[in-house]
């Protein structure tokens, strides 16, 4: 199968059958869904998006009733005023291209009409030619998308006082770019352009999430990456704040840190349920979390420290490389 989704709107069985057949051979599409009439039609563009949609001129609203170019004209104009899930493209594949044409009540600027015989294949090699230009499209539009940055990086960190605050201080920003960004609820987040040691200008931004879990993690990281569009992606725990004199072994940022300790706050789960309230309890229901905690094995702590301490120039030089082959200069 290909990578286009096909909305073929159509009510006779025959004409869907040879639509079908032009479209299976080539495998140009990952999805071919039939609407025979105005009201499927509508439920099925209201809920998918397609790459394309096959339109005949005359549909019934109700399967089984009497077709009408009325029909085929208000699912044009629910998906030209945005009442439906805009499809990519739309081709009226009718045999009556010269009705379509006289009615003014379809903006012919937002497909193209294609004549159908069926005694004659030439409609399938013009089918085939539009398909091939709507998948040139899509591979150009994700091409776009996947090479088309906002932000060179995005840090995220769990807490506050001891991740957040020490990281976004030990940054050095270039003056007057550092400011807060109010768009995410409940969490805290600077943004600015970051001036490295290595003498990279980097458009940043700081996420605190305020709260520990796996669960969290992900969900402030997919929306950091729709929000900001970052070259990278990095989440920093509290190792990166105990830079203090008072540490026994400072950390600074980009340090390789191997945790001998492990908590999982996603599992764990507890409720008070009584509380006195003027002498008599009284049922309450709330949840607080209580983490998990877990233990590597000795072997393998071993074994951790032993292979950080050989391999401590190999992993400084690959990811000082690394940064400076991902974040190019603006």
């Amino acid at each position: 199968m290909g990578d286009i989704s096909v909305l073929v709107v159509e009510d006779g069985d025959e004409k869907f059958e040879a639509v079908r057949r032009a479209l299976f051979p080539s495998g140009s599409y990952r999805r071919l869904d039939r609407a025979p009439d105005f009201s499927t039609a509508q439920r099925q563009l209201e809920a998918n998006h397609y790459d394309l949609v096959i339109l005949d001129i005359r549909v019934p609203v109700l399967r089984g009733g009497s077709p009408a170019s009325k029909n085929s004209a208000d699912i044009v104009e629910l998906i030209t005023r945005g009442q439906a899930i805009n499809p990519s493209y739309i081709i009226d594949l009718t045999e009556f291209p010269e009705e379509l044409s006289a009615n003014s009540s379809y903006p012919l600027e937002y497909f193209s009409i294609e004549k159908y015989s069926s005694i004659s294949d030439e409609w399938k090699f013009r089918l085939s030619r539009h398909i091939e230009y709507i998948k040139r499209t899509k591979i150009a539009s994700v091409n776009f998308h996947d090479s088309s940055f906002d932000y060179d990086a995005v840090i995220l960190t769990a807490r506050h006082d001891n991740e957040f605050v020490p990281i976004v201080n030990a940054m050095s920003w270039e003056k007057g770019t550092l400011s807060d960004d109010g768009r995410f609820p409940g969490f805290k987040v600077k943004t600015g352009v970051w001036n490295t040691s290595t003498g990279f200008a980097l458009k940043a931004a700081v996420v605190c999430i305020q709260r520990a879990g796996l669960a969290s993690a992900a969900a402030a990281t997919s929306l950091a990456i729709s929000r900001y569009k970052p070259k990278i992606v990095s989440m920093l725990g509290m190792c990166c704040g105990l830079n203090n004199a008072a540490s026994s072994d400072p950390q600074k940022l980009g340090d390789v840190v191997i945790m001998s300790d492990t908590f999982c706050w996603d599992e764990g789960r507890y409720s008070d349920t009584k509380r006195a309230k003027a002498g008599r309890m009284q049922e309450i229901a709330f949840f607080e979390a209580r983490p998990v905690s877990g233990n590597i094995s000795p072997a393998l702590k071993m074994h951790a420290e032993n292979l950080s301490k050989r391999a401590k120039n190999y992993y400084r030089r690959n990811l000082r490389n690394y940064i400076r082959c991902i974040l190019q200069p603006r």
